[in-house]
C-alpha cells in the first residue's frame, strides 16, 4: 500500500501477524484438524512481467504485504507444533460488492469522467470476484487434510482494456479514448520521485501500468475449483452496489 503511515503498519501487524499467531494457538490447543489462512499474492512483492507460481520467492513490499507474509510464518510454525495441517491461500486483487479497494476507485474515476489511459491498457491483471475467493476457503476447508501446501488463487489475467471495458459497460458509459504516452509517464513517474512524491504518483503510475499476473492452476487442478463469476458479471454486481450507494 502507498503512502502506509506506521499507525498502518501497526495495525497490519496487529491483526495480520499477531491476530494469525493467535489464532493458530487456539487451533492447535483445540486439536482442529485443517486451518486455511487466506493470504495475499502481495507477499511476492514486484514480479514484473513474470507469470507468478508458488515457486517464487517472497519479497514483500509495503507494510501490508509484509504483515501477509510474517502471517504465513507465524501459522506456520505453530501449525509444525502441533496435528494442525494449514493450506494457505493467496488470493489475486479481490472486488465485489462492498470493496473499498483499487477497483472501487477505478471505477469511481471512470463514473466521473475522470480517467485517462496510462499507456496502451494492454498489461495484464490478476482478479478475482469475492464469491469466488469464499468458496475457494469452503473448497479448502472441506478437503483432506493431505491437501495442504500453499496456494495461489486467481481468475484468468485480463488486460486492463478489458477490465476498463466491463466497467464501462455496467456504467453505460463509452470506453475513454485519450491516452497518454508511456515514455512521457515514466517521466512524470521519475520526476515526482526526485522532489519527494508525497502522493506516491510514480509508484502508483508503476503499478498501474505493469503486468501483476499469478498463475491460479496448482489450486484449480488439486481441487477441481474453477472462478464461476466471470469479469463482466463480476463488474456488473460492483458497479451497481456503488451506484446504489451514491443514491442514499
Amino acid at each position: 500500500m502507498f503512502g502506509s503511515s506506521a499507525k498502518d503498519a501497526t495495525c497490519f501487524n496487529s491483526v495480520n501477524e499477531t491476530g494469525t499467531a493467535n489464532v493458530m494457538d487456539a487451533a492447535v490447543e483445540a486439536g482442529v484438524p485443517h486451518t486455511v489462512l487466506v493470504s495475499s499474492v502481495s507477499v511476492y512483492g514486484s514480479t514484473v512481467g513474470t507469470l507468478c507460481d508458488e515457486t517464487v520467492p517472497c519479497h514483500p513490499k509495503g507494510p501490508y504485504a509484509f504483515s501477509k507474509w510474517k502471517g504465513e510464518l507465524r501459522a506456520t510454525e505453530r501449525a509444525s507444533k502441533g496435528n494442525t495441517s494449514l493450506t494457505i491461500l493467496r488470493f489475486a486483487t479481490l472486488y465485489g460488492e462492498g470493496d473499498r479497494g483499487n477497483v472501487a476507485k477505478l471505477i469511481g474515476a471512470l463514473d466521473r469522467g475522470h480517467f485517462v489511459w496510462p499507456g496502451s491498457g494492454l498489461n495484464q491483471k490478476s482478479l478475482l470476484y469475492k464469491e469466488d475467493a469464499a468458496r475457494a476457503c469452503l473448497t479448502a476447508l472441506g478437503r483432506s487434510a493431505s491437501d495442504t501446501g500453499v496456494f495461489n488463487v486467481s481468475a484468468r489475467p485480463a488486460t486492463m482494456r478489458e477490465i476498463v471495458s466491463a466497467i464501462c459497460q455496467s456504467l453505460g458509459r463509452p470506453v475513454p479514448r485519450l491516452e497518454f504516452p508511456l515514455a512521457l509517464l515514466k517521466a512524470v513517474g521519475t520526476i515526482s520521485c526526485r522532489v519527494g512524491d508525497p502522493g506516491q504518483l510514480g509508484q502508483r503510475l508503476e503499478k498501474f501500468i505493469h503486468d501483476d499476473v499469478y498463475d491460479g492452476s496448482r489450486f484449480e487442478s488439486t481441487f477441481n475449483f474453477r472462478p464461476a463469476i466471470s469479469l463482466t458479471e463480476g463488474m456488473r454486481r460492483e458497479v451497481e452496489s456503488l451506484q446504489a450507494q451514491k443514491r442514499r
